[in-house]
């Protein structure tokens, strides 16, 4: 079973990846020094307490 979710977890953000290489269904952009990122808000909430208080 672990070894399906660790299967299933890289799949997911494989794809995570390449929707926002793509432009899929991104939801926001961040701007670093003057570079744009288009980002998945859901995703940057996940792994920053500061993306998902805002």
């Amino acid at each position: 079973m672990a070894e399906y979710l660790s299967g299933h977890s890289s799949y997911l953000l494989q794809q995570l990846q390449e929707q926002r290489i793509q432009g899929m269904l991104c939801d926001c952009m961040l701007v670093v020094k003057g570079v744009c990122f288009k980002a998945h808000k859901n995703v940057l909430a996940a792994f920053s307490s500061y993306f998902r208080c805002l």
